[in-house]
């Protein structure tokens, strides 16, 4: 089990395209609105990768422990919800959560 060598190029395609439009979309806000990578901005996209990156280990703990169970029709979101979890609680640990709400309700 596992992901096959199609899916992983998919996936790693997908997120070079990704990752290319974002720094495309950074250049065009930079020309719009000035420096954008602030060192607040910064922190907070690392906060961000951390509560991902314990998401992740969510999720290969589970394809390590139980794989029939990742990979099941309706099995596998279990694995999808517990990494949704630990990612929410890794953004409010790391206070990321607040700072999106605080400034939502500050609109």
């Amino acid at each position: 089990t596992g992901l096959s060598l199609a899916d992983f190029w998919t996936a790693a395609s997908s997120a070079i395209y990704l990752t290319a439009y974002a720094v495309l979309v950074s250049v065009g806000i930079r020309r719009v609105v000035g420096a954008y990578w602030t060192k607040p901005l910064l922190l907070t996209i690392l906060k961000t990768f951390l509560a991902g990156a314990a998401a992740l280990l969510v999720y290969v703990a589970w394809n390590a422990l139980a794989p029939a169970f990742t990979h099941g029709y309706i099995t596998f979101l279990v694995p999808l919800a517990s990494s949704g979890v630990v990612y929410i609680l890794g953004l409010f640990a790391t206070g990321v959560l607040k700072e999106l709400l605080v400034k939502k309700e500050e609109r």
